[in-house]
Parts: C-alpha cells; structure tokens; sequence
C-alpha cells in the first residue's frame, strides 16, 4: 500500500491537501498480468519505448484507478467500491496522473509502493530475462528481470531457432519500423517468402 499526500484545487479554488491511499492485491495483479499482453510490467515497458502515447494514458489511467480506495477502520480490508469514481471526479486524480506520466521514477514508485510487499520481494528474486532497475523510496533498487518482449530481447540464433509461429507470436503487435531487418528477413525466410 502506498499513500499519497495530494494538495490539489478544489472547485471553488481552494487549495486543498489529501491524503490518498493505492493497493493492489495479489489477485488483482495476476489479472492485470493475465489481461494485458506480455504481463501487465511488461506492456507499461513497452508502450513507453513505443512512445505509444494513447496505451501509456489508459495504462496509467487504469492503473491508478483499479488502486485507489479507503482504509478500512477494521485495519483488515481496503475499500474501493465507489472510489475511482469519486477520487477521479477531483483534481487530485488529475495532478497524480500528471505525476506519473511526466516522471519515470515516481511512477516506478507509485507501480512498487501498490504491489504487496511479498510480491515486490519475489520480484527482487525474479529470474526471468533482462534486468530493469526499479527506484524504492529509501531502500536500494529493486532489480527485476522482465520477459523478453520485444525481437531484439532475443539473439539472433533464438530467433533462428524459433518456429514460424512463434516468430510470428513474437512479432505479432510490433510495428514494423521497430522490427529490425534481420528479424523481417528470418521471418521471411521462415514463411518461403525469401
């Protein structure tokens, strides 16, 4: 969990200073990672160096509203029916949304302080392929290791040993400017094309 203290105006132009609260759980982080293509880590990755601008608003977009909520006075349960709606109607939504996708560092600040704490840890263990560097507020970066998404996560000999449809799969969603000509020509050489 991870509270923001947002000052904002309010609509008859006060200033007004709120402190807001963002989770995740662990069944809502598998769903966005089964959601999105690639894993939900992995699709934010990749939109930025796309510089896919209409994915990077509704990623974040999504992202801050599937998180916000209210801390229960039990201490147990985080409640968010209701909230996203409430909290997105206020400039506060506005300037945290403004903040993340202007800055790299808080918004890798904001993706780890959502996740729970065991999650980010497992993170810190991951082994999966390609290290990326996640600041934490007062602690060492995490170093995490993201799936290859993208052909030139691959090595030229992956790439020739991969069958058509998996180089396809690969490719599949990748414009074609980004798609490298040694890639085009394996996969034209792979559909009897050259």
């Amino acid at each position: 969990m991870i509270k923001k203290t947002i000052t904002y105006s309010g609509l008859d132009g006060q200033d007004i200073t709120e402190d807001f609260y963002f989770n995740m759980t662990k069944a809502e982080l598998t769903e966005k990672e089964l959601v999105y293509p690639g894993g939900f880590a992995a699709y934010l990755q990749r939109i930025v160096a796309e510089d896919d601008r209409p994915a990077i608003i509704a990623a974040f977009k999504d992202l801050i509203l599937s998180s916000v909520g209210i801390r229960g006075e039990d201490g147990k349960s985080f409640i968010k029916k209701g909230v996203a709606e409430a909290f997105e109607a206020t400039e506060a939504f506005s300037a945290l949304f403004m903040e993340l996708v202007t800055d790299a560092v808080k918004s890798a600040e904001f993706f780890n302080g959502v996740m729970p704490k065991d999650l980010a840890e497992k993170m810190r263990e991951a082994s999966k392929t390609l290290e990326v560097r996640v600041p934490v507020m007062g602690e060492e970066p995490i170093v995490m290791k993201r799936p290859k998404v993208f052909p030139d996560d691959y090595t030229e000999e992956e790439i020739r040993d991969m069958s058509l449809d998996e180089l396809n799969a690969l490719v599949k969603g990748i414009p074609g400017k980004n798609i490298s000509r040694e890639v085009l020509m394996l996969l034209m050489k792979k559909q009897g094309l050259a």
